[in-house]
């Protein structure tokens, strides 16, 4: 389970997760981790899974992230 709250524009709410479900999985490090984690009831955090932390990173923290 995922949570994203967005304040402003939710077009842009919509594009950014958008963005960061297409990298999970597109993203074989990422979305095998995961994938493991559901089948092992394993709670994950973004540190667990550095390349999780980024993507978090550089689409939902950097003001400047443009489409």
């Amino acid at each position: 389970m995922i949570a994203y709250i967005f304040l402003g524009q939710s077009y842009l709410a919509k594009q950014r997760f958008t963005k960061f479900t297409e990298n999970i999985q597109n993203t074989d490090a990422i979305h095998e981790k995961l994938i493991h984690s559901k089948n092992t009831e394993l709670v994950l955090y973004p540190k667990d899974i550095p390349e999780l932390e980024a993507q978090i990173k550089e689409i939902f923290v950097q003001k400047d992230w443009n489409l």
